[in-house]
């Protein structure tokens, strides 16, 4: 109390040449070991008006946070450095703009903040000059160009692979379409997400050679994986779990194979092939729970979960979602929280509670704001259904 009435007394001035010294400190006494101080350099140069040092550490920070798993800091760190350089210009590259609201978008998808995901990775897109189609008419037309890529890529990859010039940089724009594939799949919209799948493959497909490329590929492959199998093509969707598995060499980080395998988890859960669904969804999870990514290990259980449900094993179902409900409380994932209500409801309709999934559903429409169309439909599907146990026809 006494350090806060002192620093109260403070003139703005003394407040910034305070906060100046704090991170000259910082700066010159943990140079060995910097990373660990990139929030604390953060505060103390913006506090200091000095943004040109403030704008990179609170970056850096975001990134930290992201690589950590701490996304909701991730968001904080990164929206406040762009909130500051949009005034100060300290970073003025299109290119290096573009990859941090990449990182921004990513981040507020893992705490389910689609619509800020969504805005953070069109801004990137915009930046680096490659809009997303304004329209479902110039959706369409961009689609058509993209699906018949696949079949050259695969008819003649000689000539199709890295062809791509790096100063395009295909990989980055390749990642944001795959942020926004996600997008457009919460939201059900179809076309906007096959466009999105598809950008992604062929961009990862033409990129040159790179550290990340397999990584990449892997993801990409995956993501096809789940398109051909809604389109029935099962044998086309075991091809590409082929190449993504080849894709997943040795060098792949962990992060990427998990995201990778979490796709085709996906995929077996929804044309029914248990053991191998229950086998991917649990090697993700444990790559996630090593490396400390909550919002995938949520994904993945709440996959398994699902997937128990279909099979009639309603207890082990059941005991999941609970964890994942917790899990998502404790993180203030709201569309993780939502999915666990509805879960839950799903699970209290099966076993005769229908006045507790009516609470249930009551606490799942609060969360209005982190309900896509997915989620919507889920939502009042099961509105329906228990209203129909209470006779409500009306």
């Amino acid at each position: 109390i006494t350090q806060e009435v002192t620093y109260g007394l403070l003139t703005f001035a003394q407040r910034r040449r305070l906060h100046q010294a704090a991170a000259e400190w910082y700066e010159a006494n943990e140079a060995t070991d910097l990373q660990a101080t990139y929030p604390l350099l953060a505060h103390h140069w913006m506090e200091a008006e000095e943004s040109a040092k403030a704008i990179p550490y609170a970056l850096k920070a975001g990134k930290q946070a992201m690589n950590n798993g701490a996304f909701r800091e991730a968001v904080d760190h990164l929206s406040e450095g762009l909130r500051q350089n949009r005034t100060a210009g300290v970073i003025s590259d299109p290119v290096e703009l573009a990859r941090w609201y990449y990182e921004l978008g990513i981040a507020y998808r893992h705490i389910g903040q689609l619509e800020a995901s969504y805005s953070s990775l069109t801004a990137a897109l915009d930046l680096l000059d490659r809009p997303l189609p304004s329209s479902q008419t110039q959706m369409m037309i961009g689609l058509l160009g993209q699906v018949t890529r696949p079949l050259l890529h695969r008819s003649a990859p000689g000539f199709f692979d890295g062809r791509a010039k790096a100063d395009g940089h295909p990989l980055l724009i390749a990642k944001i379409y795959e942020g926004l594939q996600h997008i457009f799949f919460y939201r059900n919209e179809t076309i906007e997400s096959v466009y999105a799948i598809l950008r992604h493959l062929n961009l990862a497909e033409e990129a040159p050679p790179s550290p990340q490329l397999a990584e990449q590929r892997a993801r990409s492959y995956a993501a096809m994986v789940n398109v051909a199998g809604v389109a029935g093509l099962h044998k086309r969707a075991d091809g590409y779990i082929r190449l993504l598995e080849e894709a997943l060499e040795p060098g792949v980080n962990a992060d990427d194979r998990g995201l990778a395998l979490e796709y085709a988890a996906i995929y077996f859960a929804g044309v029914g092939r248990w053991e191998e669904n229950e086998a991917y969804c649990l090697q993700v999870a444990g790559i996630a729970e090593t490396i400390g990514n909550r919002r995938r290990w949520q994904e993945t259980i709440s996959c398994l979960a699902l997937a128990l449900y279909s099979r009639g094993e309603i207890e082990r179902s059941a005991g999941l979602r609970k964890q994942i409900k917790a899990a998502a409380e404790k993180d203030g994932d709201r569309q993780i929280q939502v999915w666990g209500l509805l879960e839950h409801t799903e699970i209290a309709l099966l076993r005769g509670r229908t006045a507790e999934a009516q609470t249930t559903l009551q606490a799942a429409q609060e969360f209005e704001d982190a309900l896509g169309l997915t989620e919507q439909i889920w939502l009042y599907g099961l509105l329906g259904l228990t209203e129909l146990r209470l006779d409500n026809l009306a």
